[in-house]
């Protein structure tokens, strides 16, 4: 299965899909707004995800090219269409895109059309997305990271990247204490152990703060997920786009 397909958001559990995280860190990309080089494409990310989807999101990350459906209208083509026993179908102009999505789902499970190993692949689905991911997402990974992040700096609502330190934030052994990252401290234990599982605490939350200012700073040059800080040579390529 395709990481498009493995990741498509369902209706009620998009907060399982990586394109899901992938639009939660787009909203925290510093001056990100008309002016940005990326708005062009994702648009406003602070409409409710669903919406976004719809008018922005999936002709980002869809795999392949539009030619696996497309509209016939000749006489000509639909016996050709017969000949090479492709499926033609009828489509209701009356009906709302996510029935006509639902239904055309139903009719793929029907037909035992799906993105399994054994099938063959269209010609064109080799093709990348426009925006492919960097590397295979996690979406626990990259839920924790958001959670870390939003505790850590919850004085932010989106638009700007804080400093490395925020003020009053909350301490990385509260955040780590409050998201079960780690063994909380024990009164009753040796003072070595419970420094030992402060610092271990400390640390874990460290990673995941510091992971999630690099997917902000690669996701506002179109990278996702990237957990590494972004090299001086993308920045530059992404300044030169907006120049």
């Amino acid at each position: 299965m395709d990481l498009f397909t493995a990741h498509y958001p369902l209706r009620n559990r998009y907060r399982q899909s990586a394109y899901y995280y992938w639009y939660r860190f787009m909203q925290l990309v510093p001056g990100y707004d008309e002016e940005h080089p990326l708005w062009a494409d994702f648009g406003d990310v602070r409409m409710p995800f669903w919406h976004w989807w719809v008018e922005h999101g999936e002709g980002l990350f869809i795999v392949g090219s539009e030619r696996g459906v497309w509209q016939i209208d000749s006489d000509d083509e639909i016996a050709e269409a017969r000949r090479e026993g492709a499926y033609l179908l009828r489509v209701d102009r009356n009906c709302t895109r996510e029935y006509l999505l639902s239904t055309f789902r139903g009719f793929l499970e029907e037909k035992k059309i799906s993105a399994g190993p054994g099938r063959r692949r269209h010609g064109d689905e080799v093709k990348f997305a426009r925006y492919p991911f960097h590397q295979r997402p996690d979406v626990a990974t990259l839920r924790t990271i958001l959670d870390v992040w939003q505790r850590r700096h919850p004085s932010l609502t989106g638009w700007h990247l804080p400093p490395k330190r925020t003020r009053n934030a909350p301490t990385l052994y509260s955040v780590g204490l409050a998201l079960g990252l780690g063994k909380a401290v024990n009164a009753d234990d040796a003072k070595e152990d419970r420094m030992k599982a402060r610092n271990v605490m400390d640390a874990t939350v460290s990673r995941y703060e510091r992971w999630g200012r690099s997917i902000i700073e690669n996701v506002g040059l179109g990278i996702f997920p990237k957990l590494t800080a972004a090299s001086a040579r993308s920045s530059s390529r992404a300044k030169g786009d907006a120049a």
